[in-house]
């Protein structure tokens, strides 16, 4: 599915109605306009560098750097909001890359995370969530009015 042509999202859809939009291109490539909340973003983690990013298969938490994924909301023209994960920084960077101003970012619809058995609750208060619930990444973005949460990543 990631090889089709990329698929303009839509504007003009109330945020409410963006899931049902966006699941119908579950896997595809999509693309928006708009701008970064990066005051509002969220770290999700600790995770482990993702495979192949140190030119060596992943090999567990007590091997790998640990890090987070950034997730950080994305405003788009009509105004509804799509949480971009912008992929994963080391824990041991204070800094990274936030574009600024009105851009077009192309990113690749996918699931969400479910708990497991054992996983801790998420405290959305700290700014950083241990696992991708759509309710904790809104608090945690203060984003709390919005009724829906669309999570997509960015290529």
């Amino acid at each position: 599915m990631v090889k089709e042509p990329v698929q303009t999202l839509p504007l003009g859809s109330s945020q409410f109605m963006l899931p049902e939009l966006v699941g119908e291109l579950k896997g595809r490539r999509v693309e928006m306009k708009g701008h970064y909340e990066h005051e509002r973003e969220v770290m999700l983690g600790p995770r482990s560098a993702p495979a192949g990013l140190f030119g060596a298969p992943a090999q567990g938490m007590a091997m790998n750097p640990q890090g987070y994924f950034v997730i950080t909301p994305f405003r788009r023209e009509d105004g509804t909001v799509v949480f971009i994960n912008r992929g994963w920084v080391s824990d041991s960077v204070d800094s990274w890359e936030r574009p600024k101003g009105f851009i077009t970012e192309c990113a690749v619809v996918s699931g969400g995370e479910k708990a497991g058995m054992f996983t801790p609750e998420n405290k959305p208060s700290t700014g950083r969530l241990l696992w991708l619930d759509p309710s904790a990444l809104r608090s945690a973005s203060k984003l709390e009015a919005l009724d829906s949460t669309v999570v997509v990543e960015r290529i």
